[in-house]
């Protein structure tokens, strides 16, 4: 019921006074356990509300420090739990230490190992986290188990011996890897056979996994990019969510589901509409106080640390971003090839030479994201220039890395086009309009490049 007033007054700035986040961060939740604990103390395993991280901390912890299931009720049905929004609301932030998750691990019992385990090779607190268990408990022999490994991949494999393996063992050459010391296993066909494969297999499977794909990297409501054709309006958040991911491309060693559980944890928080609605330049206090929220809120460590570092990029993408809107939308007025790092540098481009777009340039800001960008302009159908195509593949390391496999360096998005169009003659090097997408699910996935590739290993 308070879940429903909520969804109700949602709008009511009264939900964000300081009085009233003291008394509901006071209240108590039950538990999976039976029993109740502070809403501060729990974790949620609402698969459409919470983020990647929450998931595979729920999934390690104890009954006592997870939600109740009934708190759920309605989330499939509506995609909207309003027991869950309320429950949100009084919490704010997960909170489950360093020192929690560790003591999870090292207590888990059943099908609690498999989740230890996917968390140590997925997590983002991993590194942190190996340094307290390694070699202690159940986890001093589970690189010798392999019908626990059985749940990992070869790359995942891999990461949790980098991270597990204590000196006595590396000393014996179980954590040692030998494929490190040699080049990656060698494909027996041709860059072209294997494109032609990767097609055939996006044909019979890639709507699912281009709507797999889509749904781990916005966030739970989607995004819509339309432009109104009379007025020119368009929604500011979707925009900014659309740039934000691409300016994230540039963040190492993150996953795309890291990048959508910080645009949601700011959502939930109220900051995202600040971000996107709120002009930084006239209201640099809302700005500033999100920073001040943000600093205050940690405790046991700095969640989100890399992504609030990412803070002037979203100030420069929300000050100019009816501009930065224009110079993606001028993209179909070109009539000749074009490079795209001239068009993110307006200032330098004699393109846009007297045409009123004078912003700060984008090139640095999303860099290998800007393909990203174009991919998904063109998706949605805001951009239609068939000029746009070559520059809607990100030549993302893990990409370049496959296609030298096949000793074909590749340095920039033209190169893959270039590749595709030339291997793929008479089929679609587009793939159907996923773009590079497809590549980034088999570069990612070595399972199925031994399947789609006959790799000697």
């Amino acid at each position: 019921m308070l879940g429903q007033i909520l969804l109700l007054m949602e709008e009511d700035t009264g939900w964000a006074t300081d009085e009233t986040k003291k008394r509901l961060k006071g209240l108590q939740f039950r538990t999976q356990g039976g029993g109740w604990a502070d809403v501060s103390h729990l974790l949620t395993g609402g698969r459409d509300s919470a983020d990647e991280e929450e998931l595979l901390r729920h999934d390690l912890a104890p009954l006592s420090r997870r939600l109740h299931q009934d708190y759920y009720l309605g989330l499939h049905e509506a995609k909207v739990a309003p027991g869950l929004e309320f429950f949100i609301l009084c919490r704010e932030r997960m909170q489950a230490s360093v020192e929690d998750l560790s003591k999870w691990i090292l207590e888990a019992e059943g099908d609690v190992k498999h989740a230890a385990l996917v968390y140590l090779v997925k997590g983002e607190q991993r590194n942190k986290v190996s340094d307290m268990v390694r070699g202690q408990g159940w986890l001093a022999a589970v690189l010798n188990d392999e019908a626990m490994l059985g749940i990992l991949d070869v790359g995942q494999r891999r990461e949790l011996k980098r991270l597990l393996a204590t000196d006595e063992q590396i000393d014996k050459g179980l954590g040692h890897d030998p494929d490190e010391d040699s080049s990656p296993p060698s494909p027996t066909i041709g860059i072209g056979e294997a494109l032609k494969r990767i097609e055939a297999w996006w044909k019979r499977e890639g709507r699912l996994w281009a709507d797999d794909y889509r749904r781990r990297i916005y966030p739970n409501q989607g995004i819509k990019l339309a432009i109104d054709p009379d007025t020119g309006r368009f929604d500011r958040s979707s925009w900014l969510i659309l740039f934000a991911l691409g300016s994230f491309q540039g963040m190492g060693r993150t996953q795309e589901e890291q990048h959508r559980g910080f645009i949601e944890h700011c959502q939930r928080l109220g900051w995202w509409k600040t971000f996107a609605e709120s002009d930084p330049k006239q209201n640099p206090e809302e700005w500033m106080t999100i920073i001040e929220k943000y600093a205050e809120s940690q405790h046991e460590d700095e969640e989100w640390a890399q992504w609030i570092a990412q803070f002037p990029k979203l100030y420069r993408l929300s000050r100019w971003m009816k501009d930065y809107v224009e110079l993606f939308l001028s993209i179909d007025r070109f009539n000749e090839p074009f490079c795209l790092d001239g068009l993110l540098t307006p200032k330098a481009n004699s393109h846009f030479q007297g045409g009123g777009i004078d912003v700060p340039p984008l090139n640095r800001t999303l860099k290998v994201g800007a393909h990203l960008v174009v991919r998904e302009l063109l998706h949605h159908g805001v951009i239609s220039n068939p000029l746009a195509i070559p520059h809607a593949y990100a030549p993302i390391e893990r990409v370049r890395r496959l296609f030298e496999r096949f000793d074909e360096p590749v340095e920039n998005s033209q190169d893959l086009y270039g590749l595709l169009k030339q291997h793929l003659e008479g089929g679609d090097a587009t793939f159907g309009g996923a773009f590079d997408i497809p590549l980034r699910i088999v570069a990612a996935d070595e399972g199925r490049q031994q399947q789609l590739f006959d790799l000697d290993v």
